[in-house]
């Protein structure tokens, strides 16, 4: 079973009652969801750094190689689904794409 995401999901359009937009709610999520389950092997900046990177092989996802060659599609279905020694998480789908724009902007850092 894969990590869920913590209580304060988006909402449906409705904010947090504290005048956050849901896009904000999500930046968030995505943020909270790269430094606790992502970077654990991905690195903060995605290099593959992390302390279980090595163990696991992580890509470095900075590579212009292997951005090019991962698809905005595929990106999003290793992480719903996993892949190799990568778990699947069970991530609300705008978390999902928040993901892969963040990985698609760590190209050539």
């Amino acid at each position: 079973m894969g990590a869920q995401v913590a209580p304060g999901a988006p909402n449906g359009g409705q904010g947090d009652g504290r005048g956050q937009s849901p896009a904000g709610e999500v930046d968030q999520l995505v943020d909270l969801t790269w430094r606790q389950q992502c970077s654990t092997c991905h690195g903060p900046m995605g290099r593959g750094d992390g302390q279980m990177g090595p163990m696991v092989q992580s890509p470095d996802l900075t590579v212009a190689d292997w951005q090019a060659k991962a698809t905005d599609a595929e990106m999003a279905s290793q992480i719903k689904n996993g892949k190799n020694r990568m778990p699947a998480f069970n991530l609300p789908d705008p978390v999902v794409a928040g993901l892969v724009a963040r990985i698609r902007a760590l190209k050539a850092r």
